[in-house]
């Protein structure tokens, strides 16, 4: 029997195989390991495990902002990469932003210092 995490990762293949064949760009998903977590508490230690730069701001905007990453913010990913931002400047810039303040979301920074 299929845990939860294999047909949502299962699920996530299939979306994304179809959207590739019919030439639609691919979707992106929370992780399924942290799909089971609060929007309104999130660790940020699980935020600043994430190894991949894309996929550490898209989760970033998930948790922090509850939407997808705009094409205005793109530059975020790139920051990282060249090191011009750090994990930490990104979580903080997204947690000091007025929409998250109207949206209520909060982290569990948990002993982290941001």
């Amino acid at each position: 029997m299929a845990t939860q995490k294999e047909i949502y990762e299962k699920l996530i293949n299939y979306v994304n195989k179809q959207l590739e064949s019919n030439n639609h760009n691919k979707l992106y998903f929370d992780q399924s390991e942290t799909i089971d977590k609060s929007l309104f508490e999130f660790p940020v230690s699980d935020l600043l495990s994430i190894k991949d730069e894309e996929q550490f701001v898209n989760e970033c905007f998930l948790k922090i902002l509850d939407r997808y990453i705009d094409n205005g913010n793109l530059h975020l990913i790139s920051k990282l990469k060249k090191k011009q931002l750090s994990k930490k400047d990104i979580i903080n810039i997204l947690y000091s932003s007025k929409e998250r303040k109207v949206k209520h979301l909060d982290l569990n920074f948990d002993g982290d210092k941001i």
